[in-house]
C-alpha cells in the first residue's frame, strides 16, 4: 500500500490536452501537463516527508510506441516535472531502470481484467535506479495495472517505492475513480498540504 496522488480527473479539457500532446504531436500542452504532475508529486512528498534526494521513475513506453509518437511521452513529462520540483526545493532526478521482458498490447484497447493480464510480469529492473526515495510517475491511472506492475518489479528487485503520481485519474462507470480504488488522492482536494 503506497499513496497515489493525481493532478486532476481525466475529463475535458484535461483529457483533450493529454490526448493532443500524447497522440497528436501537439507538444505545447506538455509544460502544462508537467505542472499538473509536479503538483501531484509535491503533494505526495508533502504527505510522506521522505529525506534527501528523490528519483522519478516513469512508466516505460514500448519502443514501437515511442517511434510512432516521436518521443517518450512519460519520460519527457518526468524530466519537466523534475525541473518544476527543483523550483519548489525538491531535488529529484529521472531514472529509467525498466525494460520489457516481452511485447505487451496497447492498454487503451483492453478491458479492465485484460489490462492486468496483459502487463503481468512484463517489466524487469535491468539497471539500478539512481539513489534516493522513489516515486513512480505516469500520465493517467485507469485500472492501475501499469503502476502495479512497475511497483512489483521494483519491490521484487529490493527497492522501496515511496508513492505514485499521475497527471489524471479516470472515473469508472460506478462513479469511483480508478485512483480511489488504490487509495488515491487529488491535490485539488488537498492543496493546503503543499509546503
Amino acid at each position: 500500500m503506497v499513496p497515489l496522488w493525481s493532478g486532476g480527473v481525466y475529463s475535458d479539457p484535461l483529457k483533450r490536452v493529454i490526448s493532443q500532446a500524447k497522440d497528436h504531436q501537439q507538444r505545447g500542452g506538455i509544460p502544462v501537463l508537467s505542472i499538473r504532475l509536479a503538483l501531484a508529486a509535491a503533494s505526495l512528498v508533502d504527505e510522506c516527508r521522505p529525506q534527501g534526494k528523490g528519483v522519478l521513475i516513469p512508466i516505460p513506453s514500448q519502443p514501437r510506441v515511442v517511434r510512432r509518437r516521436g518521443l517518450d511521452f512519460t519520460a519527457t513529462l518526468a524530466h519537466q516535472t523534475s525541473r518544476h520540483l527543483s523550483r519548489l526545493g525538491l531535488e529529484t532526478q529521472v531514472s529509467q531502470p525498466f525494460s520489457y521482458t516481452r511485447v505487451v498490447h496497447d492498454q487503451s484497447r483492453l478491458a479492465t481484467g485484460a489490462r492486468q493480464d496483459n502487463l503481468h510480469r512484463s517489466l524487469a529492473v535491468r539497471r539500478e535506479p539512481s539513489q534516493g526515495w522513489i516515486v513512480l510517475v505516469d500520465d493517467v491511472v485507469t485500472t492501475g495495472a501499469s503502476l502495479k506492475e512497475a511497483y512489483r518489479a521494483l519491490t521484487e528487485a529490493g527497492h522501496m517505492v515511496e508513492g505514485m503520481a499521475t497527471i489524471a485519474t479516470t472515473t469508472l462507470r460506478h462513479g469511483q475513480s480508478a485512483g480511489e480504488m488504490m487509495g488515491h488522492r487529488l491535490p485539488t482536494k488537498a492543496s493546503s498540504k503543499l509546503t
